[in-house]
């Protein structure tokens, strides 16, 4: 069992005040699912779940939990992608302490458009994927697989 598993556990959980929002876009496993669906009754939680305890197979039950369901997507926008290969380039490059491409990437990443989160709702109907999740979690792996990088705005 590795360290994360169940880190949000039944006491960790209890913790949270009640109406809090709880989002995991972490790892599967990470929070205890079953924990979470008593927690969330009792204090009035609300739920989005991105990774999923045994995925790709998913408990239909915990569907029920989340108030906002998708099939670990959360970083799939082309401008997601963009930030994490420059986090990963600029390790290397200071790891190693040479440049890694030629064309360089002198400086801190910066995106295209500016981000707001309005920006970002009206780039992406996160509801969409709820629904497909909801209609379609057996095809976790496929969806997953074959989702097309969204722009963030």
């Amino acid at each position: 069992m590795t360290p994360t598993v169940h880190l949000a556990n039944r006491a960790n959980l209890a913790l949270l005040k009640p109406g809090a929002i709880l989002i995991n876009a972490a790892r599967g496993g990470v929070v205890d699912e079953e924990a979470l669906a008593e927690v969330k009754r009792s204090k009035g939680l609300r739920i989005a779940i991105d990774t999923w305890e045994g995925e790709p197979q998913i408990n239909p039950a915990h569907l029920d939990i989340a108030d906002i369901a998708t099939f670990h997507i959360a970083g799939y926008s082309r401008q997601g992608k963009e930030r994490a290969t420059y986090a990963i380039l600029s390790g290397l490059e200071q790891h190693f302490g040479v440049p890694i491409c030629k064309d360089g990437l002198a400086g801190p990443y910066t995106p295209s458009e500016s981000l707001t989160a309005q920006s970002i709702i009206n780039s992406y109907d996160i509801m969409a994927d709820d629904r497909l999740m909801r209609e379609r979690y057996k095809d976790f792996e496929y969806l997953r697989d074959n989702y097309t990088l969204r722009e963030e705005c």
